[in-house]
């Protein structure tokens, strides 16, 4: 994917912590991609908030969650087959494939 008007929004707080996930879901668009970081990956795993926050927004955005955070945190095997887990090296294409990136901190 390499369009011009597409943005990668990276989350690193969980739905619990503060509303900057539910913030990123109001202003992310078609085509757009929200990468979870850090403890954002709490969001889709073993967070209900979070989770009924990704549920209700549209499908027209991925979900991405930076696998090593998973890992670290213990939830690697919590998170639903629609968010796609990536690696360092995917996160630096996931970045160079997005016209913008804007970081939710």
């Amino acid at each position: 994917m390499n369009s011009a008007n597409t943005t990668l929004h990276t989350v690193n707080k969980s739905g619990l912590q503060s509303g900057i996930l539910a913030s990123c879901l109001r202003i992310a668009t078609r085509g757009d991609a929200i990468l979870l970081i850090e403890d954002g990956v709490y969001a889709v795993a073993g967070c209900a908030v979070g989770s009924r926050l990704l549920e209700e927004k549209n499908s027209d955005i991925t979900l991405f969650a930076l696998r090593e955070d998973l890992q670290a945190r213990g939830l690697e095997s919590s998170v639903p087959a629609q968010v796609k887990l990536i690696d360092y090296a995917e996160f630096v294409a996931l970045t160079c494939s997005h016209s913008k990136t804007i970081s939710w901190f």
